[in-house]
């Protein structure tokens, strides 16, 4: 045996266990984060895109970590033979075949979910309503649903008519074949997809998008490798019928293998580790801190008067005056905020009386409790305070959840980032931030620990927080909002209220 065949069968020894070991690796890697991904992204177009094209990555390596790892050692351990991993073998075609199919299928939603992601995230969300986001992410996925049947029964009659001798073809000539429809389908329309995904991308150049969207440097760098590998892999197709046999050989070992490997660990390792350590996306803000905030709360009550429910906001809003009124309040700036100063039968007979024109939606017992106390003159701040709660309630827990899909919260986080008044988080710190409220949540479930924000312990009206927001002034991001705060504190209800509360 010549040296440069022992150097050969070392090489290849070495490149199987690179292989074996980069599968394994990133079988490993891409399980554990697969249960982060999947607790903290949140339900959004974004958020299932990028769940989506996680699990399908995360297909794609169990499906290679099996074909090529497990079912080959199980071969190995069977038969003593090499014969099997021959390619023309039934065996091993039927093997290729099958984890081909599983890669195509899988494969496919992983071009279509980058592609949705990408033009959702830098053409839609920038630029249209919401109503249109919806209407094209829906027509993307009805058409990215359509392609995909006829793709994989295509691939998968002709594998099994040619499994079951309905074919008169010979192993190399089905090779062939598959081959073709391979070229011929799957790839001109997964091709299709990365263009659209890379032309979206680009649309990060304009400003407007620039300054709407963010990079997401995960699925940037997935794009990048799809790209990659489908340029990489035509190179490979045409060399395999251009080439001799013997060229190809040490073209294929010493090209084609060393690229896979790379390819291999960046997208089932390297890529999901950047899914849950780069930030990519933006908390949520939750309904306190947006209430406690003057710049958030006008966003909240144009998207309620669009809802017909800005009476809920406009009862918050003069009981926060009256209780400022109510609390004597001796600086000179808070005297400046209440010159006009509104009483307790006012707010009655426009919120709470059967006749108001502003009603709210109060239990009986609470509104007759109100009515008693002005009329036996027992006036105090906290003459509204269960009221307040009830309103609250409703705020926070029918309006809120809609308001979070609704262009107005687009709006105002656009707003706060730009302030630098909310950072971007990675899946990963999402995923802290769930933990330590789950585990809060279940000490004050089991009494460990109490609750102080509840509305029950000590009641704080949500228009009188301090603000939760702290702007980045030294960046010039938030020049609009650099008057005191406390001057608009409790703004005025918009026009339009007739009566006494019109001048408030």
């Amino acid at each position: 045996m010549s040296v440069a065949t022992i150097a050969m069968t070392v090489y290849l020894m070495m490149l199987n266990i690179l292989f074996t070991s980069a599968y394994t690796i990133g079988f490993l890697t891409s399980t554990v984060i697969a249960g982060i991904v999947l607790v903290s992204t949140p339900l959004s177009v974004r958020g299932v895109c990028t769940v989506t094209l996680y699990m399908s990555m995360y297909g794609l390596v169990c499906r290679a970590f099996v074909f090529d790892v497990l079912v080959d050692s199980f071969f190995r351990l069977i038969y003593s033979s090499s014969e099997i991993f021959q390619k023309e073998h039934p065996i091993g075609i039927f093997k290729t075949s099958v984890g081909e199919l599983f890669s195509q299928m899988i494969g496919y939603v992983a071009y279509t979910a980058t592609m949705c992601y990408a033009v959702y995230s830098y053409v839609l969300k920038p630029l249209v309503s919401l109503s249109a986001q919806r209407l094209v992410v829906a027509i993307i996925f009805i058409v990215a649903s359509v392609v995909y049947v006829p793709i994989m029964l295509i691939h998968f009659i002709f594998c099994t008519c040619y499994f079951f001798g309905l074919l008169p073809l010979t192993a190399s000539q089905f090779v062939v074949a598959k081959n073709i429809i391979y070229l011929s389908t799957f790839v001109p329309t997964t091709s299709v997809y990365l263009v659209v995904a890379a032309l979206s991308f680009s649309m990060l150049m304009f400003h407007r998008v620039r300054t709407r969207a963010r990079l997401s440097p995960p699925v940037f760098t997935v794009l990048l490798v799809l790209i990659g590998n489908r340029l990489f892999h035509l190179l490979e197709n045409i060399c395999r019928y251009i080439m001799p046999d013997t060229i190809y050989y040490v073209f294929y070992n010493f090209v084609v293998v060393p690229f896979s490997i790379v390819y291999i660990i960046l997208l089932y390792t390297i890529i999901p580790v950047m899914f849950i350590i780069v930030p990519g996306r933006v908390k949520r803000c939750v309904p306190q801190a947006v209430a406690s905030s003057p710049r958030c709360r006008r966003y909240l009550r144009s998207f309620m008067k669009r809802q017909y429910c800005e009476e809920n906001f406009d009862f918050l809003t003069v009981t926060a005056k009256f209780r400022a009124q109510a609390s004597n309040m001796p600086s000179s700036q808070d005297r400046k905020l209440l010159a006009k100063s509104i009483s307790a039968q006012e707010i009655y007979d426009a919120f709470i009386s059967d006749f108001g024109d502003f009603q709210v939606n109060l239990r009986q017992d609470t509104c007759l409790t109100i009515l008693h106390r002005i009329k036996s003159d027992d006036i105090s701040a906290d003459l509204f305070e269960q009221a307040e709660k009830d309103v609250w309630a409703i705020i926070n827990g029918d309006v809120y959840p809609r308001f979070l899909s609704s262009d107005e919260y687009g709006h105002m986080e656009l707003m706060l980032r730009h302030g630098g008044a909310i950072k971007a988080v990675s899946v990963i710190g999402a995923g802290f931030i769930l933990a330590r409220q789950g585990i809060k949540e279940r000490l004050i479930k089991y009494g460990v620990i109490k609750d102080h924000g509840s509305v029950d312990e000590s009641w704080v009206h949500p228009f009188m927080r301090p603000d939760a927001f702290k702007f980045d002034r030294d960046a010039h991001k938030n020049v609009e909002m650099m008057e005191n705060p406390l001057a608009q504190a409790y703004p005025a209800v918009g026009g339009g209220m007739p009566g006494p509360l019109s001048s408030i």
